[in-house]
């Protein structure tokens, strides 16, 4: 237990870094959509689709990631999190699911992305890109922390502390700059055809100049 309150507390210490660099803490809920396997695959999956969901809006909020220092980048804190007894009565749809398998994040936005429109516009504004039947979330619910962030960090981390989580466990992004840009095929498929759209109005705009003319 020694062991996994010091953790908690060194993670503790990192976030409260941030803010007193100027970052922004939130709070993020992932819920998934079913995923097959023992909670081990389906928690290998869902960090899998958690890194996705971070490059997808790295990339919407800060140009040339690659270009900035690690710590310069939103920061990004998570585990796996499972419903307690208490909460059975209010969270059946959510036990149902996945075993009631999901993830908390502390995340951490420079100022920066604030700037740029503010980390909750952009979930909001991107919502139909992020869950639904055709995606791995099935919802995805944030909120920005206004008090006690050390207790936020805490209770992201809560399976450590109950031990139904190991250290290995813990999810901290970005890790490398690879990580940014990493896509599933959908999403590849949905950026090529915006950027064929973008490509289309910018010939049909070109088109009509030239008649204009």
């Amino acid at each position: 237990m020694i062991i996994e309150r010091r953790l908690v507390e060194a993670y503790t210490a990192m976030a409260m870094d941030r803010i007193a660099m100027g970052f922004t803490p939130y709070l993020l809920t992932l819920m998934f959509n079913p995923i097959d396997g023992n909670k081990y695959r389906r928690q290998e999956t869902m960090y899998k689709e958690t890194q996705r969901l971070y490059a997808k809006l790295l990339t919407r909020m800060i140009r040339r990631p690659k270009k900035h220092p690690i710590d310069e980048l939103p920061f990004w804190i998570g585990c796996s999190d499972w419903p307690v007894p208490k909460d059975f009565k209010d969270h059946l749809f959510d036990i149902a699911q996945n075993d009631g398998q999901h993830i908390h994040i502390a995340a951490f936005q420079p100022p920066r992305c604030e700037i740029n429109g503010g980390f909750l516009n952009r979930i909001e504004d991107h919502q139909s890109h992020i869950h639904g039947p055709e995606h791995a979330f099935q919802r995805v619910h944030a909120y920005e922390i206004t008090e006690t962030p050390k207790k936020a960090v805490g209770y992201v981390l809560k399976s450590l502390s109950r031990r139904r989580i190991a250290a290995e466990d813990i999810l901290v992004l970005p890790r490398t700059h690879s990580e940014m840009t990493t896509y599933t095929p959908y999403e590849r498929e949905q950026l090529r055809a915006e950027a064929n759209e973008r490509k289309a109005a910018r010939l049909h705009a070109a088109y009509k100049a030239a008649r204009a003319q």
